[in-house]
């Protein structure tokens, strides 16, 4: 199966339902499934997640993040610079292509050696049938950004929030 490799805080939003565009600064025709790989850097950590608390209002847990890892199966839908969604357009950076993913499914993690560009790997649906959860709502993923902006959980770290709902 294709599979993208994504710096952590990234992968960590996209395979918990709260990113729904990867930005790139390529083009890909790929449509369907594609495996999300959280990359083994560290760099600039620290700063992404705290620009992740001031620009999207979501607190992340450092020790909660996986590398070098595959965390989620997405479905790529569209590759564009002007998403239509209100939900991709508060992630899409301009300028960059949106990868709009859809039916995110959260899989256990399992251990890849990430790469440049999209890159295969050896994945059976048939070998993960009970890891794989449910696609996670995009009504979910819609209320908590638009939740994030202006709600009164606002100051709550995301993965708190997720764990009251």
């Amino acid at each position: 199966m294709k599979a993208i490799s994504i710096k952590q805080p990234w992968a960590w939003l996209i395979a918990n339902g709260y990113q729904t565009v990867e930005n790139r600064k390529w083009y890909t025709g790929h449509r369907g499934d594609i495996l999300i790989h959280a990359s083994k850097s560290k760099k600039d950590l620290e700063r992404d997640i705290e620009y992740v608390r001031q620009a999207f209002k979501i607190g992340i847990d450092p020790e909660q993040l996986s590398f070098g890892k595959v965390l989620a199966v997405a479905d790529l839908v569209a590759c564009t610079k002007e998403p239509k969604e209100k939900i991709d357009q508060y992630w899409h950076e301009k300028g960059k292509f949106a990868w709009i993913l859809r039916r995110i499914r959260p899989i256990d993690p399992f251990e890849v050696r990430g790469k440049l560009n999209v890159f295969e790997v050896p994945f059976s649906w048939d070998e993960y049938p009970d890891q794989i959860r449910e696609p996670i709502p995009l009504a979910f993923i819609q209320k908590e950004v638009v939740d994030a902006f202006s709600g009164p959980d606002s100051d709550v770290p995301a993965y708190l929030r997720r764990a009251k709902s």
